[in-house]
């Protein structure tokens, strides 16, 4: 992997752990966020996925306060 892609990939997991410290303030601002996020830096990616059911899986995880699967799932999203 090219040295600007990792160094993108690691300030996108950076700001996808600061953006899910917020979820237990406000889990739906979490999810909003988070989805934000990924339109944002891989646009190319998320045009794959029905944006409502991931929204409301990403949020299932941000309520229950899972942050290790809710970041797993995104991780997966953006390198496949």
């Amino acid at each position: 992997m090219p040295l600007d892609l990792q160094i993108k990939l690691v300030a996108f997991k950076i700001a996808v752990d600061v953006t899910l410290k917020g979820m237990n303030r406000s889990p739906e601002r979490c999810t909003r966020n988070l989805l934000e996020l990924i339109e944002s830096s891989y646009p190319e990616k998320i045009d794959f996925y029905d944006k409502d059911a991931l929204y409301a899986t990403i949020l299932g995880y941000c309520k229950n306060s899972d942050s290790k699967t809710a970041k797993e799932t995104i991780l997966n999203i953006i390198t496949t």
